[in-house]
């Protein structure tokens, strides 16, 4: 494991223009996913609970809608839903 690697990543993925965030995860294999955040909602509340906190220490001038990690969880909460059924 490198130790920039996660921070990279972190970057990336807030650095996506909102309106673009969600557009290439489509096309990923969504059943990993799927099953991580089934097996770990724990984990994933805690995901949820950092966007929250992140958006509100740096981002609050923008709205919710418009935040991309708000975006993802948003995609991840529709992937955790059509398990369920």
């Amino acid at each position: 494991d490198r130790p920039g690697l996660k921070f990279r990543q972190r970057f990336e993925i807030c650095s996506i223009p909102a309106r673009h965030s969600v557009m290439p995860l489509p096309v990923m294999r969504m059943a990993p996913y799927r099953a991580f955040l089934t097996k770990n909602p724990a984990f994933y509340q805690t995901t949820k609970e950092r966007v929250l906190r992140y958006w509100n220490c740096y981002h609050r001038e923008e709205r919710k809608e418009n935040y991309a990690g708000f975006e993802v969880l948003e995609f991840l909460d529709r992937l955790t839903i059509r398990s369920k059924v």
